[in-house]
């Protein structure tokens, strides 16, 4: 994705147990609405204000009772038809285009 290396380590993670603490009381976006993006998405919640899954698919590819889980969270929001076109940022993410 345009941006996408030049952020990884200030906004971008592939961890969410290692990083996710960074991230107390922020909003917080996971790509991809599989098992693994559902599981550290709920996850994340421990510690974000609010996580919002963006999937590019018209469902989540994740189990029922994960997509259920998710869909049941205050804190979760499932964005279906979505893709990321550009992380925007300079030394840290300041915003994604989607």
């Amino acid at each position: 994705m345009p941006g996408e290396e030049d952020l990884i380590g200030g906004g971008i993670h592939f961890c969410a147990t290692c990083d996710g603490p960074f991230y107390k009381n922020r909003g917080i976006v996971v790509v991809g609405g599989g098992n693994s993006g559902v599981e550290e998405g709920l996850f994340l919640t421990k510690f974000a204000s609010k996580v919002t899954v963006l999937e590019f698919q018209d469902k989540l590819g994740s189990s029922q009772i994960l997509w259920e889980k998710a869909e049941r969270h205050p804190n979760m929001e499932i964005m279906l038809g979505k893709a990321v076109q550009k992380f925007n940022g300079k030394g840290h993410l300041e915003s994604i285009i989607v």
